[in-house]
């Protein structure tokens, strides 16, 4: 399951729980006021209405509070009854909640049940403390607790006085740097990296960043970024870009080089070196980093028929929200927002009897006007059930209640998929792997197997929409009728996953 998710459920409970324990120890908040005033409004209808008829007289103010300011259950029930409601609380009706796949019970999740357990210990030890009538030693207690939980520092302040001592000349020395104060350039250069940085991580605890969480953020989202003077791009905010990259918007033409991403990670690297040494923090982080970044390449590669059906063999065991978009993915090359956004009446059929999905802006943004299009349905989705699936289902979108988040599919690729499978995170040349590598696996599938179709070139275009090919006039040549569905059909078609690498 998602870290950030479970991390930032952890933060909110801790918070939530130290507010309300809070109350005993003389601090005001709204849940102290809310507790006063239920107080007073039950001890004066005690006091003062003749016909009371409670079986249970009302507790001192101070034992009602103790009652009511921890949770009433067991540290282990109270954990999993949270962690549980991450798969329900979106919707009304708990049993419309998708049910969960095995890989959403990872370790991740475990780890978070057992820090909740843990941190509900700790407070029901307070709890028993002020019952025995061991008023200091529980306030030491608390104090501690509260302590570290304010002792967490966010990445967005950490980058804050990051960049205040680069300006002032007050970071730890290093080879690259002399402790002299940063020249304007270079200070709006750090500026700009930490905009992009603080739109991925923002308000995430730094000791919560791990080394897979920056793993993914180069992978999945600096290896993609589009550069600066490439529209629409150019007036969006970094938060709005990393939207469209998690969407599969952005093109490989359109993405910043390998030397760029590399300067990135060398701000991020001291970046690291400043938390550890000035703020006695870890760089664990960034040190225990998988992915090489380079300074040489960032192109993005294919991934091989074996690859890809070792992705699908693995999601083919998962639940509909995470088999369906991606064997969507590997036998369409559709973007990942293209593949999130579809409903169940852009699955359609032709005159001719053939099923194909309709890519349309009509179900949410897309990247381009050409990238409206009509796609029809390769015969091994028709095989491995997915008009049943359609059929079955009663929503408007196919894919929403499972998520509707943006990174729902580059999460997936990155903390299941990739792990799984066993995959590279780039080819033998440097071309970087990641869920990209499924749109080109399909463009280069139907060019290669076009070579005996000797179909026009604009209907690989009208099936995958715009992509740049190395052979330049394929993207020029857009002026052909691809009207032909019986045509577009037999180009689908031709993408196997027989061939060994």
């Amino acid at each position: 399951m998602d870290k950030v998710t479970l991390d930032k459920l952890v933060r909110e409970t801790i918070d939530k729980h130290l507010s309300r324990v809070g109350c005993l120890f003389g601090e005001k908040n709204s849940y102290s006021d809310m507790l006063f005033n239920y107080y007073q409004n039950q001890s004066i209808h005690q006091q003062f209405t003749y016909m009371y008829e409670s079986d249970t007289p009302l507790p001192s103010y101070y034992q009602y509070k103790i009652q009511e300011c921890f949770p009433s259950s067991q540290p282990s029930v109270s954990a999993s009854n949270l962690s549980r409601q991450l798969f329900i609380k979106d919707y009304e009706d708990p049993d419309a909640a998708p049910i969960p796949d095995i890989v959403d019970f990872d370790r991740n999740f475990f780890e978070t049940e057992e820090r909740l357990e843990i941190f509900f210990e700790q407070i029901e030890r307070i709890k028993n403390l002020l019952a025995s009538g061991d008023f200091e030693v529980a306030q030491k207690s608390y104090k501690s607790l509260k302590e570290k939980q304010e002792q967490s520092l966010s990445f967005a302040k950490v980058s804050e006085l990051f960049l205040e001592a680069g300006e002032k000349g007050e970071l730890p020395i290093t080879k690259s740097h002399k402790g002299t104060p940063w020249a304007p350039d270079n200070l709006e250069n750090h500026q700009y990296s930490f905009n992009i940085f603080n739109a991925h991580f923002g308000e995430q605890m730094i000791g919560e960043i791990d080394s897979a969480e920056l793993d993914l953020f180069f992978r999945e989202i600096l290896a993609n970024f589009p550069k600066g003077n490439v529209a629409p791009y150019n007036k969006m905010s970094p938060s709005e870009i990393i939207d469209c990259i998690a969407g599969g918007k952005v093109e490989e033409e359109q993405v910043i080089a390998g030397k760029s991403v590399f300067e990135h990670f060398k701000k991020l690297k001291s970046f690291f070196n400043f938390y550890e040494k000035q703020l006695k923090g870890s760089s664990k982080a960034i040190q225990e980093m998988r992915y090489q970044v380079n300074n040489t390449t960032n192109a993005r590669g294919q991934f091989s028929r074996s690859q890809v059906s070792r992705i699908l063999d693995f999601v083919d065991n998962l639940g509909d929200g995470k088999k369906w978009p991606v064997n969507i993915m590997a036998f369409t090359g559709m973007r990942n927002a293209e593949v999130m956004q579809l409903r169940k009446e852009d699955i359609l059929q032709s005159e001719e009897g053939i099923w194909y999905f309709r890519v349309t802006d009509e179900a949410g943004k897309l990247k381009t006007a050409q990238s409206n299009r009509l796609v029809p349905i390769h015969q091994l989705l028709i095989q491995k059930g997915f008009l049943e699936f359609v059929g079955k289902n009663t929503d408007k979108y196919l894919f929403r209640r499972y998520s509707q988040s943006d990174k729902y599919l580059t999460r997936l690729y990155s903390d299941h998929i990739r792990p799984n499978c066993e995959l590279p995170n780039e080819r033998e040349n440097g071309e970087i792997l990641n869920l990209y590598s499924l749109r080109h696996f399909v463009i280069s599938s139907l060019v290669d197997k076009n070579a005996e179709l000797q179909a026009p070139y604009a209907y690989i275009q009208a099936i995958v929409g715009h992509f740049q090919s190395k052979d330049q006039s394929i993207t020029t040549r857009v002026y052909t009728h691809t009207d032909n569905m019986k045509l577009k059909q037999k180009l689908i078609n031709m993408i196997t996953l027989v061939d060994s690498d």
